[in-house]
């Protein structure tokens, strides 16, 4: 196949609104359009990888329907070039505008709507592999890592957070929920934000939950992960979701009354030790399921304190977490989600836990993956240079 010239300027066509483009049925595919078994292709992927796969097929077709190129089947000297072009790209400080991951993950997207519509993967071709190579041996950019949330930083955010006083204490109590399900059991913030009530289950004080689809689990055969009891309550995971728990029971029936009401209670009893194990707060927990247990755990709170149906999005997460470090006097530059789970791996590693126990709760595959966090969060720990004497 002859590719055609490429004339349109790189920067207006990525700039751009994406151009309508033919090829709807292969996006359906990956959109979840009509048809029981394009359902079920899409269901194959997590809605997040499904969203960005859509919206970088959107930015190649348009570029493609603006260079004159067909981009179903796409020939891969076409998407090579794309890929090269977008590679020249720079900001105002002359960096690259995208990272070669960010590229390998358009090649994913386009390969991911022609499989759907039974074309080979062009990404699949030598030649796009070596485009790629060659982007990533040119910019020599390390990959963007989150700076880790250790546990001394989580303790002095959680000792920051207004959990007792309405109307801030509504929030709180989410965000605690938040940071301790999330560091603890180093989740993604995709696998936090999709948290259901039907999802966890209390067992003496002990909290298991099941996490039915991840980035490791494209089968979504559900993996489980445990929350032992924490060594007090502020640290207390359990007694953390079942604070917030209770007022988002009490708030679908009563609504600021039943919060307030709540909030009272709890200042007049003030700080007795762990609530994960009282049968009042696991029989409001045992409502909140039987009402509904697909509902979402971790939802949206207003400023008014009024706390939305539905769930929290991805991105929250990481507004969570640098709004709650600025508020503990913490420099949030560099953190993010994702700052929880490594985190969690960081910490792990320090105190001497073995690859086979970070890995019951990260549910990485293989040890290598977690020996990359060890070497980028932790090279001064278990170093052997400490050993020779030096």
């Amino acid at each position: 196949m002859t590719s055609k010239p490429l004339t349109a300027p790189m920067h207006d066509i990525l700039t751009s609104p994406a151009a309508p483009f033919v090829e709807t049925a292969a996006v359906e595919n990956i959109d979840g359009g009509a048809g029981r078994a394009a359902r079920f292709r899409a269901a194959a992927l997590p809605a997040n990888t499904r969203a960005a796969y859509a919206g970088d097929w959107a930015k190649f077709a348009a570029w493609c329907a603006r260079t004159d190129q067909p981009p179903l089947p796409a020939d891969p000297a076409v998407v090579g070039e794309y890929l090269a072009q977008a590679a020249t790209l720079v900001d105002e400080h002359g960096a690259p505008v995208y990272a070669p991951a960010t590229l390998a993950r358009w090649v994913a997207g386009i390969n991911a709507v022609h499989r759907a519509a039974g074309h080979a993967a062009p990404g699949a071709d030598p030649a796009v592999a070596a485009v790629l190579r060659g982007i990533r041996a040119t910019q020599r950019r390390p990959p963007h890592r989150a700076k880790p949330l250790r546990l001394s930083q989580l303790t002095a955010v959680l000792d920051a957070i207004e959990t007792r006083t309405w109307p801030a204490a509504v929030i709180g109590r989410r965000d605690v929920a938040l940071l301790l399900l999330g560091f603890a059991g180093a989740l993604r913030r995709s696998e936090l934000a999709a948290l259901t009530v039907g999802d966890l289950q209390f067992e003496d004080g002990d909290l298991i939950a099941r996490i039915p689809l991840s980035k490791t689990d494209q089968d979504a055969t559900g993996q489980s992960i445990g929350y032992p009891r924490g060594s007090r309550r502020q640290t207390c995971t359990a007694c953390a979701t079942l604070n917030w728990a209770r007022l988002v029971a009490v708030y679908t029936t009563e609504r600021r009354v039943g919060v307030l009401r709540v909030l009272h209670q709890d200042r007049a009893i003030g700080h007795r030790g762990h609530i994960c194990t009282r049968r009042e707060a696991l029989e409001v927990w045992g409502h909140l399921v039987a009402a509904d247990p697909t509902a979402p755990l971790l939802r949206p709170v207003t400023k008014a304190a009024t706390i939305s149906n539905g769930p929290i999005s991805g991105s929250a997460v990481n507004a969570v977490l640098t709004r709650r470090l600025a508020a503990a006097g913490i420099d949030p530059a560099g953190y993010s989600g994702h700052s929880l789970r490594a985190g969690f791996v960081t910490d792990a590693f320090t105190a001497g836990a073995t690859a086979h126990e970070i890995m019951r709760q990260t549910r990485h595959t293989t040890p290598a993956t977690l020996e990359a966090y060890a070497r980028h969060y932790t090279p001064l720990e278990a170093n052997a240079v400490n050993r020779i004497g030096l």
